[in-house]
């Protein structure tokens, strides 16, 4: 605590079974991180509906956790070594903005993902049947997405904390200081109704925007793959004219 700089507990720690959250009749958050949990919680649709009652409106929720690429057969679910390695109750990644807009979170966005474990036995292989995993963080936030014909176009001040010159939304879209950018309606909801109000100058706009969001991290991680192997090429052939 001191090497912090407090000199008093600024925080408070709290061992209970997840699930069972509500019974604490704790105080709404601002900010809810999940690190490996969910992926071990059989019943989504009840954990997704104690993580909206205890958020705060226009609060965030960091969901950093193991994903599959398709549905899991029974023994993988049923085996308690597949819990140990956290994939039991893995989420289908394309499952999280159905169970989670359900209960009032916007649209998830893509933060983070990397290469999950691979499994060198063969019983284990066989087990799995061909279902992949990923590492994934996703940023979701407590308000219902706005659909909008019209998009804004959205200029970052810099003035969140240690973001000076950039502030990085996901893994496509990364705000930089100054600079005006389009984006659809959904975002400009999440900016102009949250914490971020503040931090962006915010000017409705009629042309339409895409912006991405609920983005596969099996795909983003085939593209990180191959840019790296095309980056390897091209490393290739300049050590060679050299």
């Amino acid at each position: 605590m001191k090497e912090w700089g407090y000199s008093q507990p600024n925080c408070e720690f709290i061992q209970t079974d997840v699930e069972k959250l509500m019974d604490l009749q704790l105080e709404p958050f601002d900010v809810i991180v999940s690190n490996g949990l969910l992926c071990l919680i059989p019943n989504k649709t009840n954990i997704f509906n104690i993580l909206s009652n205890l958020l705060k409106e226009g609060g965030e929720f960091y969901d950093s956790d193991i994903f599959s690429d398709v549905e899991q057969c029974l023994e993988v679910k049923n085996n308690p070594i597949y819990n140990c390695y956290g994939i039991s109750d893995a989420m289908i990644w394309s499952d999280l903005q159905r169970v989670a807009g359900r209960v009032g979170f916007s649209d998830p966005y893509l933060i983070y993902a990397a290469e999950a474990f691979q499994f060198e036995h063969e019983k284990l292989k066989q087990d799995l049947r061909g279902v992949n995993y990923a590492c994934a963080v996703y940023r979701l936030i407590k308000l219902a997405p706005e659909q909008s014909e019209g998009g804004a176009v959205v200029t970052y001040k810099g003035t969140l904390d240690n973001c000076d010159e950039s502030f990085k939304w996901d893994v496509d879209l990364t705000f930089k200081r100054g600079v005006p950018v389009k984006i659809d309606g959904c975002l400009a909801s999440l900016l102009s109704k949250t914490k971020y109000s503040n931090h962006f100058v915010i000017e409705e706009s009629t042309d339409k925007v895409t912006t991405e969001k609920n983005q596969n991290p099996f795909v983003y991680l085939k593209k990180l793959r191959e840019d790296d192997d095309n980056n390897r090429f091209f490393e290739d052939i300049i050590d060679k004219s050299l």
